[in-house]
C-alpha cells in the first residue's frame, strides 16, 4: 500500500525540454502553485479533483486582442472562460502585470498610436479603436503616453 504523502514522479526527455509528465498518487495532496513555465501545463488526476487549470490567461489576452475594438465586460470574460471575476483578475494580473481592462485599454492605445502615425483624424482614431468618444480617447492616451494625441503626433513630425 502506498502512502498518501508519496512524492510525485516526474518524467522529462531532454529532446522535449518543455514537456513534463507527472504521476501523482492522490491529486488532493498536490498544491498547484504556479510552475516555472508560464505557457501551459497538462495533467490528469484520477483520485480526487484537480483545482489547477490550463493557464488560460494567454487565451484571454488573445481574445482581448481579437476583440480590441469591442466593448467587453468582465462578466462576458468570466462566462466565456469559466472563472470568477476575482480569480480572473488575479490570475491575469499576475501574468501580465495589469487587469484585463487595463490590458484592453493599453492595446487600444497601441492601435491608436499606429493610426495616428498614418495621419488619421483623432476623432476617427478614437472611434476606430473602440473608445466611446474623442475626449475619452484623449484622456486615456495622455495617461498612458504622458502626451495628448496632438502632442504625440507633433513629436513624430519632429523626428
Amino acid at each position: 500500500m502506498t502512502s498518501k504523502t508519496s512524492l510525485p514522479i516526474f518524467w522529462r526527455d531532454p529532446r522535449m525540454p518543455y514537456v513534463e509528465l507527472r504521476k501523482v498518487e492522490d491529486g488532493r495532496q498536490v498544491n498547484y502553485a504556479l510552475h516555472s513555465h508560464t505557457q501551459w501545463s497538462l495533467g490528469a488526476i484520477t483520485a480526487g479533483k484537480s483545482t489547477y487549470r490550463y493557464r488560460e490567461d494567454l487565451y484571454i489576452a488573445r481574445y482581448l486582442d481579437e476583440q480590441v475594438t469591442e466593448e467587453i465586460s468582465l462578466d462576458t470574460l468570466c462566462k466565456r472562460f469559466g472563472y470568477s471575476s476575482g480569480y480572473l483578475i488575479r490570475a491575469f494580473s499576475q501574468h501580465f502585470g495589469m487587469t484585463p481592462h487595463a490590458y484592453l485599454l493599453n492595446r487600444r492605445i497601441q492601435l491608436g498610436r499606429t493610426q495616428l502615425k498614418t495621419g488619421k483624424a483623432i476623432a476617427d482614431v478614437a472611434q476606430n479603436v473602440g473608445f466611446a468618444d474623442q475626449p475619452h480617447f484623449q484622456r486615456v492616451f495622455k495617461r498612458h503616453m504622458a502626451a495628448t494625441p496632438n502632442q504625440y503626433r507633433r513629436t513624430l513630425v519632429n523626428q
